[in-house]
């Protein structure tokens, strides 16, 4: 079923949350529509050597795996048996290998790795022949570094070094041998197949600390979060169409730190999981005035989740192994009362922007949620405490990879309708 952006009029998938060309968030997106949603199993099924992929991401609805040595291979959504297609050139160089990492920011492509970026429209995506120009953008060591460290089961497609701001492109860099955020938009008028221009926007200093952009932070495109251990900036466009940032400091003599991966903006407040040295995770709430701990929070919280309430409000979630909370907005803590019928997570296998991988309590069955969804996922390949599991999202479609120990990598895929 496709529906029609109310704002560019581009064609979308039923289950897509934002319009892929214009980023506009499609109004029909809400539970009352996913809690009818089924996992279709597609017959294709990819089979790699056990050390072939360490990445895995969905790029225009096709996917793409990110080998040791830097090399991007695609395959076609419509055929994910067929022939291997390269992205260009090798990413990286073979000696180095840092972490690349990829975006989509209109119908442009754009690839990092540790000194460079390459743009590539996206209709040219699948031709090798085709020159991208290397932009010189480089990365700070220091998220250079994470990216590579990451726990596994953060995915670097949603800690990472760049994101996307409505139509801009918001990039960590360095300036005078410190790091800074540049805010940058593809010009549309001078890059053509053959060159690459960006046009710097705005920029925001920030101090000699390991900075990060999160992804998974926010559902909207109209705003973006830059992390610190200690401060988090908000970036957004207002209605003016003018860029604004605000900076949130936790109070100075805190030893805390922000947990990696664990923030989350909503309509109103950023909500940041911080943990003491031999101390359990402690939520704080910035309410647009004022940052404040979490009153009487859980001692067992794991992490924090967003969600979609009926009329398609946003929500967070408090997650422990045994029960999942609603925040509650006006008295700033979490309801005693877990949400009922939700599942309980035995193990997090992956953590996408807005989306999670798991396994139940229960019988240990892989499932996705996502705002509005909660659903397993009939794996094919016998999933047990052996297996590796990466996965990714694009539009209506799910790719998930498993890998058992020492043994073949498998790729499977699955349409939501």
């Amino acid at each position: 079923m496709n529906i029609s952006c109310e704002n560019c009029q581009h064609s979308c998938w039923s289950a897509q949350r934002f319009c892929p060309r214009c980023g506009q968030r499609l109004g029909h997106y809400a539970r009352r529509h996913i809690e009818q949603t089924t996992l279709t199993r597609l017959g294709g099924r990819a089979l790699h050597s056990a050390h072939s992929a360490q990445r895995l991401m969905g790029v225009f609805g096709d996917l793409v795996t990110v080998d040791p040595q830097g090399n991007a291979l695609m395959y076609r959504r419509e055929d994910l048996e067929s022939t291997e297609r390269w992205i260009g050139q090798p990413l990286v160089d073979e000696a180095l290998s840092p972490p690349v990492e990829l975006l989509i920011v209109d119908r442009w492509l754009v690839i990092r790795d540790e000194y460079e970026l390459r743009i590539i429209a996206g209709a040219l995506i699948h031709n090798t022949e085709v020159p991208n120009k290397h932009l010189g953008f480089e990365r700070p060591w220091e998220i250079t570094s994470l990216l590579g460290q990451l726990d596994g089961r953060i995915n670097s497609s949603r800690i990472s070094s760049m994101g996307r701001l409505n139509h801009y492109l918001v990039i960590l860099t360095v300036q005078n041998h410190a790091p800074v955020v540049k805010i940058v938009k593809i010009d549309e008028e001078k890059t053509t197949p053959w060159r690459s221009e960006l046009k710097e926007v705005d920029q925001i200093p920030l101090s000699k600390n390991l900075w990060w952009i999160d992804r998974g932070s926010t559902q909207s495109n109209n705003r973006i979060l830059v992390c610190s251990e200690h401060s988090v900036i908000i970036i957004w466009v207002n209605k003016q169409g003018e860029i604004r940032s605000k900076r949130v400091d936790l109070p100075e003599n805190y030893e805390g730190k922000i947990l990696i991966g664990q923030t989350i903006v909503s309509d109103l407040g950023i909500m940041m999981i911080t943990n003491e040295r031999n101390s359990f995770n402690i939520p704080w709430f910035f309410n647009g005035a004022f940052l404040a701990r979490v009153a009487n929070s859980p001692t067992d919280l794991e992490g924090i989740e967003h969600d979609l309430d009926q009329g398609n409000k946003q929500l967070i979630i408090g997650r422990t192994f045994s029960r999942r909370l609603h925040f509650d907005f006006n008295f700033s803590r979490f309801f005693n009362e877990p949400i009922y019928n939700s599942l309980t997570i035995k193990q997090v296998d992956f953590d996408l922007p807005c989306a999670i991988f798991f396994r139940d309590n229960v019988n240990g069955n892989l499932f996705i949620r996502i705002p509005g969804l909660e659903k397993q996922i009939p794996m094919n390949e016998v999933i047990d405490e052996n297996t590796e599991i990466k996965a990714a999202i694009e539009g209506h479609r799910i790719w998930v990879l498993s890998q058992r120990s020492h043994q073949s990598l498998y790729v499977e895929t699955f349409d939501w309708c």
